[in-house]
């Protein structure tokens, strides 16, 4: 057994072929990636990865993540990942919430705006690895969703139901996808 080197997930690690992929790894395209920060390790015949203690700072396929919208658009809203399984992140990973992956039900009358706003905090779940430059979450779940936001007026907005926070100051209501708190 040979210990390669440090890998990321999304790293290339060899062809299909010679050698098959092992735990840790995914085939795609006939190739073998890394899906686990850790180290590559490789037998005659099979490659695998082998964790690290650091692994649980990056997010894996249903990691709870917290983070902060940075744009939304018509299809999908960009997230920034602070934080996985509630461990602090040293710098973040970019996560992609689509629009099918906002609400179990109701699918055809979501509108993103909506949903969130540039700046809101969420709590999504790790639906995929996605590509190599995101993340892909969902909030389809009624503990996740918006847990901080701030009204158009800079004030914090209070929930009130599953889609809708009130400004603590003003009084206005605004939409959002609320997440369920933890002790309701």
């Amino acid at each position: 057994m040979t210990a390669l080197k440090l890998v990321f997930p999304g790293t290339e690690l060899a062809a299909l072929g010679p050698q098959r992929a092992g735990d840790g790894t995914f085939v795609r395209d006939g190739r073998i990636y890394a899906s686990l920060l850790g180290i590559a390790m490789a037998e005659e015949d099979e490659i695998h990865v082998v964790q690290t203690k650091d692994a649980a700072s990056v997010p894996t396929i249903g990691s709870i993540v917290t983070g902060k919208v940075t744009k939304i658009s018509p299809r999908e809203v960009q997230v920034s990942i602070m934080c996985v399984d509630k461990t602090p992140l040293p710098n973040p990973f970019r996560g992609l919430l689509r629009l099918d992956d906002i609400r179990s039900h109701d699918k055809l009358s979501i509108e993103i705006a909506k949903c969130f706003r540039p700046t809101d905090i969420v709590v999504a779940e790790v639906l995929s690895l996605g590509d190599a430059r995101s993340y892909y979450l969902t909030t389809a779940k009624e503990h996740l969703g918006v847990i901080y936001a701030t009204s158009i007026a800079g004030h914090p907005l209070q929930p009130l139901n599953w889609q809708e926070m009130s400004c603590a100051v003003t009084g206005m209501r605004e939409f959002r996808k609320v997440a369920k708190p933890a002790d309701a």
